[in-house]
């Protein structure tokens, strides 16, 4: 039996705020569109916020964590964000795909919608009265895909 770290799991969620904030910064620099870029430039600064949230949580992980630690529970939490995660040389290569507007919001939006989906199964390793914080960016990363979805209906 393979042994886990609850935060592991935080640490994911990490790596994960660091590559949105480099796809954001990456598609603001890219686009010309005023609109865009200042849509980029604020998401890319709320990933800097949720990563020191999550930050903050790894310092006082004892105080979070529920102590729920079921091990098939771990390896799809590690699967999930296996394919969530890139490296950021995968990462990159992504995102050096991406040569149109349209084609930006739709892969912000893919992220953005497994940003909470990972989300939504960490909670399961935060204790109960804890869960606020992770429901507070859960909701933050649904309003960011609604404008991403606002945004592209301009673009279509």
């Amino acid at each position: 039996m393979q042994s886990y770290s609850p935060s592991e799991i935080y640490q994911f969620a990490v790596k994960i705020e660091e590559n949105g904030k480099i796809a954001y910064e990456y598609f603001e620099k890219k686009f010309s569109d005023p609109k865009l870029k200042k849509i980029f430039n604020f998401l890319a600064s709320e990933e800097v916020k949720h990563k020191e949230t999550f930050e903050k949580i790894l310092t006082k992980i004892e105080d979070y964590s529920s102590g729920y630690y079921d091990d098939q529970y771990f390896l799809y939490i590690r699967a999930f964000a296996d394919n969530v995660i890139f490296t950021k040389e995968k990462f990159e290569k992504e995102i050096d795909k991406i040569t149109d507007a349209l084609s930006a919001l739709d892969f912000a939006m893919k992220k953005e919608l497994d940003t909470i989906n990972y989300y939504y199964a960490l909670k399961a390793f935060v204790k109960e009265d804890k869960q606020n914080l992770i429901d507070d960016i859960i909701k933050q990363e649904r309003n960011h895909f609604l404008t991403l979805s606002k945004i592209k209906e301009n673009y279509e």
